[in-house]
């Protein structure tokens, strides 16, 4: 049986396999599979935006003058991090697939785990068998072995 462990928050991603060894009752171990860390999360607005001479005009100065906005984010954040989760979403589904995965477990932040939940494929879903809401990120293998195998 091929199982994946997942460790995931909006500015890491990590995907490993798991290899466990029938033969000589050896410890399980992991093989890192695909990590990318997500630039987008880490960038400041500054970085995304600029707001270039001219473009925010005065408001309310008078006849003449137009109404323009006054360079709020409004929902920015918020955008970024939909289209983030997605992106993870998508490569869990295709490592599925392409690993030919019988089982997988996931460990992703409290703040994206449901939102990560839903944008993945029926396939990817009916697979997973162990969800944590922690951020694992930052675990050494072997402590993502000692995670992940102790309530087998």
């Amino acid at each position: 049986m091929q199982e994946l462990i997942v460790t995931a928050d909006l500015g890491h991603f990590k995907a490993y396999k798991l290899i466990k060894s029938r033969k000589d009752n050896v410890t399980p171990r992991v093989e890192l599979l695909k990590c990318f860390d997500n630039l987008e999360a880490h960038e400041r607005i500054s970085e995304k935006m600029s707001d270039a001479a001219g473009r925010f005009r005065r408001a309310g100065a008078g006849a003449g003058y137009n109404s323009a906005g006054s360079g709020e984010r409004h929902n920015m954040d918020t955008e970024t991090k939909k289209r983030l989760i997605k992106k993870m979403a998508e490569c869990i589904d295709s490592m599925m697939k392409g690993e030919d995965c019988d089982a997988w477990h996931l460990a992703a932040g409290s703040d994206i785990n449901n939102a990560l939940l839903r944008n993945l494929s029926p396939y990817a879903k009916e697979r997973l068998i162990n969800n944590i809401k922690s951020d694992l990120t930052k675990l050494t293998k072997s402590e993502i072995v000692e995670r992940f195998t102790e309530s087998e």
